[in-house]
């Protein structure tokens, strides 16, 4: 699909079946131009899928991945996931792979089932949308090189332990440093006292091998109101006995130290001045 090329069902659904291919040996798709909808592929040899456009491929509903040998999906563009709910089914005797070095973005529930290894190569991943109710499920390693990056949602203005944000849910092992960049749902929130925290990030079969320093907030701790955000590395989780996770967290910060020094000075004014 080149440059300036369109495919897509006649309601242009991102849920619709756009492609379905089976082939003795192997099957390439090059995607320069707007592919809307989901596939179908299944080949005796490899499935290669290259996105190098940024007119994206927007995909949901339930995408099969039946090779012979491997999968990969190379992203320098921009793939969308959603809205909703997005399936992708990989089976093969090899390394299912996603080597992002664009956008991947996730509205909704968006599940990698099969897949052996998402490499995340100096792309990013974002389920900035305003909402706190997206998930990305990825089923085995997670791989950060290049500096990459996550951009999430969490509402910081909540009551304590209450917070919400979206959540990035891997398999088995996360490899490697990624930087978090964290948007405030609630833009005119002022902040909370919130030491129970935020999940953001659930390793559930495996470890973070940088521990933590694995994901860490791009910019340093967030300031909100008289709340300081960063991000806190449990070894042991809540999503299972040898969960290991990252949590957002807040404390007071250096505004709300200076309050009572400033309203004793106001005071000694008010008091002078009468």
């Amino acid at each position: 699909n080149r440059a300036g090329g369109v495919i897509r069902s006649d309601g242009g659904s991102p849920f619709a079946r756009i492609v379905t291919a089976f082939a003795g040996d192997t099957i390439t798709i090059n995607n320069d131009g707007d592919m809307t909808g989901n596939v179908f592929l299944a080949a005796f040899g490899d499935i290669e899928f290259n996105n190098t456009s940024n007119d994206s491929w927007n995909v949901a509903g339930f995408n099969w991945f039946f090779s012979g040998t491997q999968t990969v999906i190379n992203n320098t563009g921009t793939i969308n996931t959603g809205p909703f709910f997005t399936s992708m089914v990989f089976v093969s005797p090899g390394i299912d792979q996603i080597n992002n070095e664009g956008l991947f973005t996730v509205d909704g529930f968006t599940g990698l089932f099969g897949l052996e290894e998402f490499n995340n190569i100096g792309g990013t991943i974002s389920m900035v949308d305003g909402a706190t109710d997206d998930v990305l499920f990825t089923s085995d390693d997670y791989n950060a090189s290049l500096d990459p990056e996550l951009h999430v949602d969490a509402f910081l203005d909540f009551v304590p332990g209450a917070g919400e944000g979206d959540v990035f849910i891997i398999g088995n092992d996360a490899n490697g440093v990624t930087w978090v960049t964290v948007e405030n749902a609630d833009p005119d929130g002022v902040g909370v006292l919130d030491q129970e925290g935020i999940l953001l990030v659930g390793i559930v079969g495996g470890t973070a091998t940088e521990g933590v320093e694995a994901f860490q907030l791009a910019g340093g701790p967030i300031d909100v109101g008289f709340f300081q955000y960063d991000i806190y590395y449990e070894p042991v989780g809540v999503l299972g006995p040898f969960a290991e996770e990252f949590w957002l967290r807040s404390d007071v910060n250096g505004r709300a130290y200076e309050l009572p020094a400033l309203t004793s000075a106001v005071q000694e004014l008010f008091h002078s001045s009468n």
